[in-house]
Formats: C-alpha cells, structure tokens, sequence
C-alpha cells in the first residue's frame, strides 16, 4: 500500500504526464508515444466508475477511443466483438448495478 504501483501502471500507460526521466514500455517511451503503448496492453483500473443511467454499452462506448486505435467507424463496429471477448453481450443493455460480472 502506497508504494507507487498504480501511478507506475497509470505512468506506464501513458495516462498520467511524468515529472522526469524516461519510461520505456516495450522499448516505447511512454510520454511520447503513448498510443502505440495503449494499443499493446490493457489498463483496468482498481476503481470501476461507471454511470448507472448508462447501459453497459454506453458506458464502454466513450473510453474506446482510449482503448483502440480504429478509426471512428471502426470503433462502432468493434462494439460487438468486444462485447464478444469480454462476454458482456448479454449484458449490453443492462444497467452496469444489475449485470453481476461475468
């Protein structure tokens, strides 16, 4: 607790600026080319905040140009595979408080 492990992850990521130095993740430097780094692996953070007004879907729908580099169409059409991967299909139209995780 309190170690740094998250900021190191959210650093690694490219989600939060760094004061000095140089991170290399996969031999990417982290500050410059955060997105290539985001397109190799995945960042779940330990707190899930999701809207409860939203549906899953809704709520997944604005993080994925974070997530994915598809371009704008792309991203709608990678709605049900990812749904698929994650196994939220069925869940999709729920509210994220009444979908138990799969």
């Amino acid at each position: 607790m309190g170690a740094g492990k998250t900021t190191l992850i959210r650093l690694a990521a490219g989600l939060l600026p760094r004061d000095s130095g140089q991170l290399l993740v996969l031999g990417i430097d982290a500050a410059r080319n955060p997105q290539q780094i985001q397109d190799r692996i995945s960042y779940m953070p330990q707190r899930l905040v999701c809207n409860e007004d939203l549906t899953v879907a809704e709520n997944i729908e604005p993080v994925m140009p974070i997530c994915t580099a598809y371009p704008r169409g792309g991203r709608r059409a990678l709605m049900p595979r990812l749904m698929e991967m994650t196994n939220l299909g069925r869940f999709q139209d729920g509210s994220p408080a009444s979908s138990p995780v799969a």
